[in-house]
């Protein structure tokens, strides 16, 4: 037979294992560190728009601060994971004429998982659109090339390696955006350096370089000449 003060000890225990089953998880806690930010840039209509770039300002624990690029998909949208804080981010055309930019200050609170979600970034009032045509030179098989829209000579040396830059074919049409009244504008276009599908392929392939021009003077086609 149980005695009663054991069986009151055991019906209290029973009782702590119930109440400690329904309690609810405790809250995360507030300024949870952001890991991700998401947003999607409003395009003017066209197919194969090209030239946008959205960067990303991260500071680091150490106090230092890098740029990432943050990879559009096809309908410009983005989702880019990071570590560090973000407190910088800005949309721009080419390398690198700023149309939109936010500041540490501008950015919704991250939500409980950590993401920024910015929505929708409308750029439609802020550039134009240009039509642009890869020529091949005569004799020039067509090819994949990639190429790059600068606002100032790009520097000597720079390489088209990154995702960044669109591989196109030649001969296709592209749709550029440029801001209003743009000048300067330079294009570098860049062979593979071999027939490989990575990165390091397009690393010291031959290129050529196109420009300045500006909004009126933005050309109706480049033609590429051979390696």
């Amino acid at each position: 037979m149980v005695k009663p003060a054991y069986a009151l000890w055991l019906a209290i225990i029973a009782m702590n294992l119930v109440l400690s089953g329904c309690s609810q998880p405790a809250a995360a806690p507030e300024g949870v560190t952001p890991t991700s930010v998401h947003g999607q840039l409003v395009l003017p209509p066209g197919p194969d728009i090209a030239g946008m770039q959205v960067i990303g300002t991260i500071r680091l624990d150490g106090g230092e601060t890098i740029d990432e690029w943050l990879i559009l998909n096809k309908d410009g949208g983005f989702a880019h994971d990071f570590q560090g804080e973000l407190i910088g981010l800005r949309v721009a055309t080419g390398i690198e004429a700023v149309i939109i930019s936010y500041g540490p200050d501008d950015f919704p609170m991250p939500d409980r998982t950590g993401q920024i979600l910015l929505g929708d970034i409308d750029t439609r009032d802020h550039v134009v659109q240009r039509t642009l045509q890869l020529k091949m030179d005569e004799g020039l098989a067509p090819s994949a090339v990639r190429i790059g829209m600068w606002f100032g000579a790009p520097a000597e040396g720079v390489s088209l390696g990154s995702r960044q830059f669109p591989v196109v074919e030649t001969g296709s049409t592209m749709h550029w955006l440029l801001p209003h009244d743009a000048t300067d504008i330079y294009f570098l276009i860049e062979h593979p350096q071999n027939s490989g599908a990575t990165a390091e392929s397009w690393r010291s392939g031959s290129q050529q370089r196109f420009g300045p021009y500006n909004s009126t003077t933005f050309p109706d086609a480049l033609t590429i000449r051979s390696k």
